[in-house]
């Protein structure tokens, strides 16, 4: 079969792109170059059209472009152009298509060029740029075109930029949105998964607690006065969550789980039961001691103030009752600190108990002077009789210098006589104390 009737063949079945298959395969650039030459619009759409790329050079170094232009024939500069021509190269002479385009002084042409990305700032073969050859010539008309292509550039430019700017800030946003809600789920499922872990190590230790505290016939109490008492903080947790009223005295072992929590000295339990109110002044039926006083023995000074903070309303009538057989203030009338929080929140400094002598003749009696600037503090009367006794007879009767010097320096009645008519000094003559005590009454 000849090699055009293979052709026709294809053109019987592919309509009007019979010619353009079988030009593909005949034509190349020198049939570009001479149907622009021939200034033939036909052939030059049809070489186009063949797939001949427009800037290629022929055999004679010349581009179909660049001789459109000198040809004047804006019909075949369009066709170019709209194949994909490149505006800025230049042709055998190394003008530029805009260049000849100013030489020739087409308008209509030049428009074209430029509106296809004519650089009218890029030099020819001579050196000179576009603008600066209309410019030379006079040709005012050119350069106001290329100015306002330029301008129209610049602000398609802008518009592009912009356009550019908002698509990335879009694309960024979809990207972040997309990482948040994946890290939002990472997170979630590593929620899930804790949860899930903290679970299963819950119901283990509660296995673990039963197992080693809890017989069948025990209530929960017992099992977690039990499990504190072994120092095992968590099975104790998991026992006082599971009780209805954390207030309840255990009838056999006479405490509650507050009191047991500050004997056994853990204040992870401590903290829990705070934070949930138990009561913490109340003495516990059949015992000696309220959480308070507790934590007043185990000088948990930081818990007794917490107690007292929680509890201001009622808290001075606990400490002041006077059916108590020992006060707390009597319990720590050596300990200073503890002496000053129970003082600030209205503890009578005078009152021991039922039958006991007060803090203040109590410290005086074992020479706890380090209590004297908390009575001081707490602005106490120091001239009050206490126990039939004012606090500078009870040194001059113990014999405690530096109880007087120190109750003489807080300027003290020194004059005052006692109930046999004695004064201080007098007293501290007849009983012979320390010549140092006379010393300083005399003074």
């Amino acid at each position: 079969m000849a090699k055009d009737d293979l052709f026709e063949r294809f053109g019987n079945r592919l309509g009007k792109g019979a010619r353009s298959l079988r030009d593909r395969f005949t034509m190349d650039v020198t049939d570009l170059i001479r149907a622009v030459d021939k200034n033939n619009k036909d052939d030059v759409d049809r070489a186009l059209a063949a797939g001949i790329d427009p800037d290629i050079k022929d055999a004679l170094s010349r581009r179909a472009l660049t001789m459109a232009v000198d040809n004047n024939s804006a019909e075949v500069v369009e066709l170019i152009l709209r194949a994909g021509a490149n505006p800025n190269l230049p042709g055998r002479d190394g003008q530029t298509p805009l260049q000849k385009a100013i030489f020739w002084e087409s308008a209509m042409i030049a428009k074209m060029l430029i509106e296809a990305g004519a650089d009218p700032n890029l030099a020819g073969s001579d050196g000179k740029t576009p603008m600066e050859t209309a410019n030379e010539a006079g040709l005012q008309k050119f350069m106001a075109l290329m100015e306002a292509q330029r301008k129209n550039r610049r602000a398609n430019q802008v518009e592009r930029d912009k356009a550019r700017h908002e698509e990335l800030k879009q694309r960024a946003k979809v990207a972040r949105s997309q990482r948040e809600a994946e890290e939002q789920e990472a997170e979630a499922a590593e929620a899930r998964r804790k949860e899930a872990a903290a679970a299963q190590a819950k119901a283990a230790a509660e296995r673990n607690a039963y197992r080693n505290y809890k017989d069948e016939k025990d209530d929960y109490f017992t099992a977690y006065v039990r499990s504190i008492r072994q120092k095992d903080t968590k099975a104790a947790r998991i026992f006082l969550e599971k009780m209805i009223d954390l207030n309840t005295v255990h009838p056999e072992l006479k405490t509650t789980p507050l009191l047991e929590a500050i004997r056994e000295e853990d204040l992870e339990i401590i903290r829990y039961l705070v934070e949930k109110d138990a009561d913490m002044i109340h003495p516990v039926a059949g015992t000696e001691h309220s959480p308070l006083s507790m934590a007043v023995k185990k000088k948990a000074y930081k818990l007794v103030k917490i107690i007292l903070e929680k509890n201001e309303h009622e808290v001075a009538e606990i400490l002041n009752n006077p059916d108590q057989i020992m006060s707390l203030q009597y319990f720590a009338y050596k300990d200073a600190k503890m002496l000053n929080l129970l003082l600030a929140a209205g503890a009578d400094p005078f009152f021991g108990g039922q039958g006991l002598p007060s803090p203040i003749s109590r410290a005086i009696e074992k020479a706890s002077i380090g209590i004297l600037p908390v009575l001081v503090k707490n602005k106490v009367d120091l001239n009050k009789i206490v126990d039939d006794k004012t606090p500078l007879e009870w040194a001059i009767r113990h014999d405690k210098l530096a109880w007087v010097i120190g109750l003489l320096s807080e300027g003290v009645e020194r004059k005052t006589a006692n109930k046999a008519g004695q004064t201080p000094l007098e007293l501290a003559k007849e009983l012979k104390v320390d010549e140092a005590i006379i010393n300083a009454l005399e003074e």
